[in-house]
């Protein structure tokens, strides 16, 4: 199956600065992909690439097979209507009401004013913000105003969706709520999605792909629960990770040691990605051991549509007959050290 979107071997100058270099990637239809990267790592000249806002210097987009490179300029502008864009700081007219900033790409269009309203009511519905038709951008949450950018970018029936840092400028609830949206609308349209940030929890939590950018180049291009899985691969990429790994808590770190001593336990990280882990796990080793287990931190969470395991346990003892259960269960088992039984 042709991908709906193909960059292949993109670069581009500012003058003696490359901002990109040779990146090549592509998207199946109706994936989402994360797109992260550093400041400086050259995300914004890739969107406004992607977008058709401004040409590479090298290189090939290929979107449904059309080139929106080598377009010329009246089929570029159909193409890009075939784009949708959500910005990071909402970019609504103050002017108009909710339902007169959806339906301002349909005027640009030319859509009859009948089936405008049609579309906006559509919208309003998928974007849940019934009701809030005729209220003005000033009287809104910064969630509200992005369901606003997000219904305007869907008005004209995109094939693809941008979200330029879409969360960044909201508080930690409202980005769950906005990336819940987008998510429902992907299963809902089977809409393409790639996402642009800064902020690696958000690729976790909602992308099910990921493009690394350093200095310009593609450094990891893979499955978000591949990269989670094993991040040390790659080592481009560890200064993404700080805050999204689970964290031995401090109170044990201050006692770790690197290798057993008298009246010692051991930190166990215990790792999986299958699509079907072991419901029980802890409590069947208990039961299978007679272990006295204590969870540190982590646990099983949703990442890129599947379940990740990430937890840190803490045992009195790590036998053979222990070590080998927890390999036969699990991805990953690593010995993280060893503390006081006291501590």
């Amino acid at each position: 199956m042709t991908p709906l979107l193909e960059i292949r071997n993109v670069s581009h100058q500012f003058g003696d600065h490359s901002a990109l270099t040779n990146v090549s990637f592509s998207v199946e239809q109706g994936d989402i992909l994360g797109i992260i990267g550093r400041s400086g790592a050259g995300k914004s000249t890739l969107l406004r690439c992607l977008c058709a806002l401004q040409k590479p210097t090298e290189g090939e987009i290929l979107l449904n097979g059309a080139d929106l490179v080598s377009l010329p300029e009246r089929a570029l502008v159909l193409e890009r209507r075939r784009i949708g864009l959500v910005f990071q700081h909402f970019n609504l007219l103050n002017s108009r009401t909710v339902a007169a900033n959806i339906a301002l790409p349909l005027e640009i269009s030319g859509i009859p004013s009948s089936r405008r309203r049609a579309r906006v009511k559509e919208l309003i519905e998928i974007v849940g913000l019934e009701g809030h038709e005729n209220k003005r951008p000033s009287q809104l949450s910064g969630g509200q105003k992005q369901r606003v950018g997000i219904a305007r970018a869907l008005a004209t029936e995109p094939v693809l969706l941008l979200c330029d840092e879409a969360t960044s400028a909201l508080d930690p609830e409202t980005t769950a709520s906005v990336l819940d949206l987008l998510a429902e609308i992907n299963r809902r349209l089977g809409l393409t999605i790639i996402l642009i940030t800064h902020e690696m929890d958000v690729v976790r939590r909602f992308a099910r792909r990921v493009v690394v950018l350093e200095h310009g180049k593609v450094v990891e291009n893979s499955p978000v629960v591949t990269l989670l899985s094993d991040p040390s691969r790659n080592e481009n990429i560890a200064h993404l990770f700080p805050d999204t790994l689970i964290q031995i808590p401090s109170d044990q770190k201050a006692y770790l040691q690197t290798d057993p001593f008298p009246a010692s336990e051991v930190l166990l990280r215990l790792g999986d990605t299958a699509a079907s882990l072991p419901s029980a796990l802890l409590s069947e080793l208990g039961r299978n051991f007679g272990a006295d287990i204590r969870l540190l931190n982590g646990g099983i969470t949703q990442v890129g549509g599947r379940n990740i395991m990430d937890m840190i346990i803490r045992l009195p003892v790590f036998s053979p007959e222990i070590q080998m259960f927890l390999k036969n269960r699990c991805q990953t088992v690593e010995v993280l050290g060893y503390v006081p039984s006291d501590r």
